[in-house]
């Protein structure tokens, strides 16, 4: 699915990626389904190589301009999200980057 990628710096480039949007959650502790927006997205280091975006990163900095992904979801409504954690895969084979996402307004 293409993702638009802005990094900090305002560098925009569309990759290929893999999609995780989950709105319905279970609580743990009562096992009842409560609403939720969990999301991420997961990407492959080579592509980004290949862009002029700067390695995607966290920015708990208000103030900083955040790294921030969008897409167009399935029911056509536009999604816009900043990164909140990111977990590079340990296996070089692979090589993808998980980019934990939230709600973003800009």
């Amino acid at each position: 699915m293409p993702i638009t990628c802005t990094d900090e710096l305002g560098v925009t480039a569309v990759v290929n990626g893999l999609v995780n949007e989950t709105a319905l959650l279970i609580d743990p502790d009562t096992g009842a389904s409560v609403a939720g927006n969990q999301a991420s997205v997961v990407l492959s280091r080579a592509s980004l190589a290949e862009t002029e975006l700067t390695f995607p990163r966290a920015i708990a900095d208000l103030t900083t301009n955040a790294w921030v992904v969008a897409w167009t979801g399935a029911d056509a409504a536009a999604k816009t999200f900043k990164v909140i954690e990111v977990t590079p895969d340990d296996n070089p084979a692979i090589d993808l980057l998980t980019l934990k996402l939230e709600a973003y307004e800009p």
